[in-house]
């Protein structure tokens, strides 16, 4: 509690240096971390361009259990962003699936049917307003502007589950598959 404490001192007073160092600490000696204020620091790095140490945390906080873990049963044609994320937490699902489906999308290149992301409703949305579920398609958007390059989406149709479907632009796809390959998949094939 003590650590958890200090650190929601930190990241409320936008200390990245200092909640960064707690973060390592913690992760290092497996005390349990609050999902929110790795949320806020994770969102923080990716907000002010430290996207390596953003994507780090991202990977830490997936193998905690924070986000979902991408399997070969997943389908290479449709990915579940859950509503809570932010913007930069949306973007690097967005990769990792990029990353993980590569064939598959770029096997699709030619063909009509292009990747679909889902907007996956939680329960906190129940207990919101529909604005909140809302503003969880602008961060969407917003995830898609900070990729680069630029990831184009389009709204689809709107599921039984009264979730939003989006689609993902397949030339865009290809283009950030091409140019961003490389590094991604050295940070995003988990071992």
């Amino acid at each position: 509690m003590l650590f958890n404490k200090v650190l929601n001192s930190c990241v409320a007073n936008r200390s990245i240096g200092i909640s960064a160092s707690i973060i390592d600490f913690m992760i290092d000696k497996k005390i349990a971390i609050d999902y929110l204020n790795l949320q806020v620091l994770i969102t923080t790095l990716g907000r002010s361009g430290l996207w390596t140490k953003a994507r780090e945390y991202y990977k830490s906080a997936t193998a905690l259990g924070f986000y979902p873990l991408f399997d070969g049963k997943t389908n290479p044609n449709i990915l579940y962003i859950p509503s809570f994320m932010s913007e930069v937490e949306m973007l690097m699902t967005i990769e990792q699936f990029m990353v993980l489906n590569a064939s598959s999308i770029q096997l699709q290149g030619g063909c009509n049917q292009s990747p679909q992301i889902v907007l996956k409703r939680m329960e906190q949305d129940n207990a919101k307003s529909k604005d909140s579920y809302h503003a969880s398609a602008e961060r969407l958007f917003e995830a898609s502007r900070l990729s680069n390059p630029r990831l184009f989406i389009k709204h689809m149709t709107v599921n039984n589950m009264n979730e939003e479907v989006y689609t993902f632009d397949s030339n865009s796809a290809l283009k950030w598959l091409n140019e961003n390959m490389k590094w991604a998949s050295s940070v995003w094939y988990f071992h």
